[in-house]
């Protein structure tokens, strides 16, 4: 028989799935590579009360400190600049703390040292040149030279470290280049 009245119900389940997303975060720790060994141009040298001398260094972001500042100051570009006679020891640091030390003798005004042809306060290379300048091309280099750089009647005086008076020769610039290597421990030799 049929029914009569009665209806029909469907019913629909929806099924949602949420897949879950993992984020991992990686964490990358870099380690500063070693600087290179700390090295500057000079060990020692030798200003005029007044003058100046900048360092001159394998390295950038350093610092600077004079132990004695009525002797010599150093500027946080490396500037030392000569107050008073004395020696002052002169220290430069890099950001590893390294410490690299050079003396600084201060001589008053007026006194230069044996060596110093240019006359700039320290002995090193640029007085063997300027003294073979000199030598090469005198219309130039010589006392009397064009060249704004050219030797001094000081520069003639305090370049004389060999030869006992003789005037500059190559040996003076030989002297100077063996006082640089430290063959020979003072000038005049």
């Amino acid at each position: 028989m049929p029914v009569t009245g009665s209806t029909t119900k469907t019913t629909t389940t929806t099924r949602t799935t949420t897949k879950a997303t993992t984020t991992t975060t990686t964490t990358t720790t870099s380690i500063k590579p070693t600087q290179s060994e700390l090295k500057i141009d000079v060990s020692d040298i030798t200003l005029e009360n007044g003058g100046q001398y900048t360092i001159k260094a394998n390295q950038t972001g350093l610092t600077y400190r004079s132990n004695d500042t009525n002797v010599a100051v150093v500027s946080k570009n490396g500037v030392i600049t000569a107050l008073g006679e004395g020696e002052a020891v002169i220290s430069v640091y890099n950001s590893d703390f390294d410490v690299v030390q050079l003396k600084c003798k201060v001589l008053k005004k007026g006194n230069y040292v044996y060596g110093d042809a240019n006359i700039d306060g320290t002995v090193d290379i640029s007085d063997a040149v300027l003294i073979m300048q000199n030598l090469s091309n005198p219309s130039k280099y010589g006392e009397n030279g064009t060249d704004k750089a050219h030797i001094t009647a000081k520069g003639i005086k305090y370049g004389d470290v060999s030869g006992n008076g003789d005037g500059l020769t190559n040996k003076d610039a030989l002297a100077i280049q063996r006082y640089m290597l430290k063959l020979i421990s003072s000038l005049p030799e």
